[in-house]
């Protein structure tokens, strides 16, 4: 006893699951391209220490002597 739906179960020229060969690549990414958010806080945070510094006045008296 058997199923037999159709033209007896005949499939001709048919392409299943087409859609799924294909190959992808597969890319690790790096810790910061997985948490930019996280790069971008650690480097504003590093300028920021960096500004700081008493030798920012020294720079900015410089560029105000030039322009007056």
């Amino acid at each position: 006893m058997g199923i037999h739906i159709g033209n007896n179960n005949n499939i001709s020229n048919s392409n299943f699951n087409d859609k799924s060969r294909k190959i992808q690549k597969e890319t690790k990414k790096n810790f910061w391209e997985k948490h930019p958010f996280l790069l971008s806080f650690i480097s504003g945070l590093l300028i920021s220490i960096l500004m700081l510094f008493s030798f920012w006045n020294k720079i900015i008296e410089l560029i105000e002597n030039i322009f007056k």
